[in-house]
């Protein structure tokens, strides 16, 4: 296609080749093709159709290779510079521009470009990556928690040491516990009513304690020592979960083993071991007596300090024959009592305090009175009565616990009648059965005292004698009438 003899301009200056673009820009149909270029395809008559695939034209049946296409008839439609003639040259299909592509023959090996199929995801993985790319949504109805501004709920049943709060109550307890764990040692009874809170107390206990001692909090009943030496050296540091996880067979006495040996590090140390063992009531028997040994003469004499938490009624159950070994061991007694009226604010405001820098509630002094005449100034009931408060007041869009508030959530819970009046019927009934028993006590000690004066007296009321008859009456006989006066 090279011409030797002169030099062809570029093809940016041929001005059919620049009509021709601009054609095609505009997306007009291309002219029809001169009369010798009709045996080659036309291009298709709009730009943005897909083009069809060019087959090439069937070549010239001759029994000689077929031969190079002579100079003239190459030169001719490729011809850049312009015929002096005054007709326009002939223009050719815009297609024939540009030469076939391999894709318009044939379908090259392999995949083709976007048909190959590349790894996959497993099932399921593409919806997790959306999920944790979506902003999560909020399901269900609004809490009072956002509603007030809090960051979590102030009266649930939680025993963080958060919300531990400083009553006189408390606070003499856990001194006196402090006092026990850091100086006397032995074991230490801790009783109270169902929540009085005294879970919270001794959680706040142990992180009052230096680093010198090592405590271990047992807050559910186990089923028996062995049980309770898992627990105790695992909170202690000397064995791993995993470690008893390897170790299923492991013995009762190799487990007594570790902890005596534990015991025996922590002398040299001047360091101390306390146990906690809450529910102490329902743990059994034989593992408060085996505790109280380790104790007692064991090989955590000196060193160990057991916390028994229970309800009241525990303090007259261990005095008994079964028990008697744990009673005897016992250094230090002490009772959690109610807050006291004046406290209940105080209250219940640093639990609001705690679950929220400034929560948009409060409380009215109706309110808070209502909340101590039925929970008696236990720590658990006011909780419970605060919540169901809190729910109702934000579901009427209150900024302010009222007195009927508080008499609704206590009627769902049936505190009204067992608190109020069921009690005071009871405390009747106690002081007038105290009375009575007084005014027999004091008969009977009249009677010992004045024993003689009084069998002086029973001998009088039998010497006494009979009363005399009483005198007979004599019946009068009717006078006769006396007749009248004559005339």
């Amino acid at each position: 296609m090279d011409d030797p003899q002169r030099k062809r301009p570029p093809l940016v200056e041929d001005p059919g080749f620049l009509d021709s673009l601009t054609e095609l820009d505009r997306g007009l149909e291309i002219a029809p093709a001169a009369p010798q270029e009709s045996a080659r395809p036309t291009a298709p008559a709009a730009v943005r159709t897909p083009r069809p695939v060019r087959t090439p034209p069937p070549a010239e049946p001759t029994a000689s290779p077929p031969a190079a296409p002579a100079p003239a008839r190459v030169a001719e439609p490729l011809a850049l510079t312009p015929t002096p003639s005054s007709d326009p040259p002939p223009r050719r299909p815009l297609a024939d521009l540009f030469p076939p592509s391999l894709l318009e023959h044939e379908r090259p090996p392999g995949p083709l470009l976007g048909t190959a199929v590349g790894p996959q995801l497993p099932a399921g993985a593409a919806e997790r990556v959306r999920q944790r790319a979506e902003p999560p949504r909020a399901h269900g109805p609004l809490t009072y928690e956002t509603f007030y501004g809090l960051r979590e709920a102030p009266f649930d049943q939680s025993t963080d040491p958060r919300f531990f709060f400083h009553s006189a109550a408390h606070e003499r307890v856990a001194s006196d516990l402090l006092d026990a764990i850091r100086e006397r040692g032995g074991i230490s009874l801790l009783t109270g009513e169902q929540g009085a809170g005294k879970t919270t107390l001794c959680r706040a206990i142990v992180g009052e304690l230096d680093r010198r001692t090592a405590p271990s909090i047992v807050l559910e009943p186990v089923a028996d020592f062995t049980a309770l030496l898992k627990i105790v050296l695992v909170d202690f540091g000397v064995m791993s979960r995993d470690d008893l996880a390897r170790a299923p067979r492991i013995t009762r006495e190799e487990l007594a083993g570790a902890l005596d040996a534990f015991f025996a590090s922590l002398a040299p140390l001047r360091a101390n071991a306390l146990i906690v063992l809450d529910e102490a009531h329902r743990q059994p028997a034989e593992v408060v007596t085996e505790l109280a040994s380790l104790v007692s003469g064991g090989a955590g004499s000196g060193v160990l300090r057991v916390v028994l938490v229970a309800l009241t009624p525990y303090a007259a159950a261990i005095k008994k024959a079964a028990m008697r070994r744990v009673d005897a061991a016992i250094t230090l007694r002490c009772a959690l009592g109610p807050l006291a009226a004046d406290e209940i604010r105080g209250y219940v405001m640093h639990r609001l305090a705690v679950a929220g820098t400034s929560p948009r509630v409060d409380f009215d002094e109706e309110a808070l009175r209502r909340l101590y005449d039925l929970s008696r100034g236990v720590p658990g009931i006011v909780n419970v009565l605060c919540d169901r408060a809190l729910i109702s007041a934000s579901q009427r869009s209150a900024s302010v616990i009222d007195l009927p508030l508080v008499d609704a959530a206590s009627a769902s819970l049936d505190l009204v009648l067992p608190l109020a009046e069921g009690e005071s019927a009871a405390r009747t009934a106690i002081v007038a059965a105290g009375l009575v028993l007084l005014m027999l006590l004091g008969a009977a000690s009249a009677l010992w005292v004045f024993r003689d004066a009084v069998a002086r007296t029973l001998v009088l009321w039998q010497d006494v004698p009979a009363a005399p008859a009483p005198p007979v009456l004599r019946r009068v006989a009717p006078l006769a009438p006396i007749p009248p006066p004559g005339s």
